[in-house]
């Protein structure tokens, strides 16, 4: 789906709701809704593990938020591969995520979901990297891999204990020396103190290390056997790296056997953080997974559109959940301005989208085919500024039409932005030639002609009561008759019998919302 119809349906923010704790799974969220949709089977296998994986969020208390912080201690690690060496960082970062993994492992058994992904038992590539068996997500080259390795460390260490030893011999001997009790190994003494720099310049004890036009700084020398003992600190760090170079390659090796269920483990991670996102998400919103169906039916009930319901939410407005019920090629949509026809196909437009990534639906019920590409007009984007909104929709049409497959189409009044009598007659072309497609067409309309085209299934929003405008002939308030429309509106769509009127109330809406009585009585 191109990003101009994303953002038209609002799925956008659906999908920033969407939030996967992983880079890998980051990296597979983009690539899934960014690219082509997978099989009807394999978003039917999807469904069934988001599905048990909600099940068990609400039958487990703990289980989703103990799976979120596994999850985020996942470092974002590079496959191994039997052409790369792993180096120091890329045996730390393995370690990590073996740790974690591991855990997400254990925590798959214990809740029974161990069966929804291949996980490969790491214990044996945990072992390689946790000689020391401490249990901590963190690596070292611990001297328990080489006895050569042990020796070096235990020679540096010794060596550098010697070192600090003579160091701070050196320097209580300069003390005495000098007989300057407070001398650190280095200092700064002002240029005005000349004198004093002097004396510490002809002592063997102290350099000049560095020196400004204010300031001389002082560092303390190395004695004879300070040097010898560096030079053997230096020898044994290039012997270390000799001998640390020989542990890690021993250790690509041995680790290299398990190179095919480390991947596994890789891929097993990736797919459980995705599922990860989407059932969280499904369980937050109280949503469902739908029926997968390969008929032309499409049935929903109790549906939400998201973005809307927390826009009504901040303004303490509810939002009516939406049935509906399409059955034919092309179904007509009709009702009073304000009645919600823009609000259903967003919603038809947002599900139908949602299922073809295995994303739970925020509905009671669904019963739903998988639609090749979606397609509504009201994008607000073209390849062209120089277009007028007519214009834009008409080249966005016969491009979408060029695209393989079956297709849902979305037409929001379509043929608007044009003169009426053209408008009508180029929609009702338009929906002719649907019924003579694969596509499956809902268009929300104004027009009449279009209601009267046969094999067309009609439905039109409920709207408004009599009673309602009753009640308001004596509101003179423009604000409260507006709160008392949007209170009294009735958004269920109801299927009208072929070729029957729907309500007609926007002569009554304008007269409520204060056009002029000079005016109103032309219409009479």
């Amino acid at each position: 789906m191109q990003q101009s119809n994303i953002k038209a349906l609002n799925l956008d923010q659906i999908y920033a709701q969407i939030v996967p704790q992983t880079d890998h799974g980051k990296s597979l969220k983009r690539k899934t809704l960014h690219t082509v949709a997978p099989t009807a089977r394999e978003i039917k296998t999807q469904y069934q593990r988001i599905q048990l994986l909600m099940e068990g969020f609400a039958q487990q208390p703990g289980l989703r938020d103990e799976l979120r912080d596994y999850l985020a201690h996942i470092p974002a690690l590079i496959s191994p591969s039997a052409e790369r060496e792993l180096e120091l960082h890329d045996l730390f970062e393995l370690k990590l995520f073996v740790h974690y993994y591991t855990k997400i492992r254990n925590l798959y058994i214990r809740s029974n979901l161990k069966s929804l992904h291949t996980l490969p038992d790491l214990h044996k590539v945990y072992e390689i990297l946790d000689p020391d068996r401490l249990q901590m997500p963190v690596f070292q080259l611990s001297p328990v891999y080489s006895a050569s390795l042990a020796q070096t460390l235990a020679a540096l260490q010794q060596a550098s204990l010697e070192l600090r030893h003579k160091e701070h011999q050196h320097l209580v001997n300069a003390r005495d020396n000098l007989q300057m009790p407070n001398l650190k190994a280095q200092f700064v003494i002002s240029r005005m103190q000349g004198s004093l720099i002097e004396q510490l310049s002809q002592s063997s004890y102290f350099v000049i290390s560095s020196e400004n036009m204010a300031n001389v700084t002082f560092t303390l020398s190395d004695s004879k056997a300070i040097r010898t003992l560096k030079a053997k600190i230096y020898r044994l760090r290039q012997r270390l790296k000799t001998v640390e170079a020989a542990v890690l390659a021993k250790l690509n090796l041995r680790i290299k056997k398990h190179l095919s269920r480390i991947e596994t483990a890789i891929s097993a991670i990736t797919n459980i953080d995705w599922d990860f996102a989407r059932a969280e998400f499904g369980s937050l919103h109280g949503c469902i997974t739908p029926r997968i169906s390969s008929k032309s039916v499409i049935r929903i009930t109790g549906a939400i559109n998201l973005p809307l319901q927390e826009h009504l939410d901040n303004t303490g407005r509810h939002l009516q959940a939406l049935d509906l019920e399409l059955s034919s090629k092309v179904n007509i949509l009709t009702g009073p301005n304000m009645g919600g026809k823009t609000t259903a196909l967003k919603t038809l437009g947002q599900l139908c989208q949602m299922a073809k990534h295995a994303i739970p639906l925020p509905c009671a019920a669904a019963d739903i085919p998988l639609f090749d590409f979606i397609w509504y007009n009201l994008d607000d984007e073209t390849d062209s500024a120089d277009l007028s909104s007519f214009g834009r929709e008409t080249v966005s049409l016969s491009q979408a039409l060029k695209h393989r497959g079956r297709g849902l189409i979305l037409l929001d009044e379509f043929g608007k932005g044009t003169n009426p009598s053209e408008g009508e007659a180029i929609a009702t072309a338009v929906l002719r030639y649907l019924q003579t497609t694969k596509h499956q067409c809902f268009a929300a309309t104004h027009y009449t002609a279009p209601t009267r085209l046969p094999h067309i299934v009609q439905y039109a929003i409920t709207g408004f009561s009599e009673d309602v405008f009753t009640s308001l002939e004596n509101t003179m308030d423009l604000k409260l008759r507006l709160q008392i429309l949007n209170d009294a509106m009735d958004y269920r769509i109801m299927r009208l019998r072929t070729r029957q009127a729907p309500p007609l109330c926007a002569i009554k809406i304008a007269e409520v919302l204060g056009l002029s009585p000079d005016i109103l009585k032309y219409l009479r």
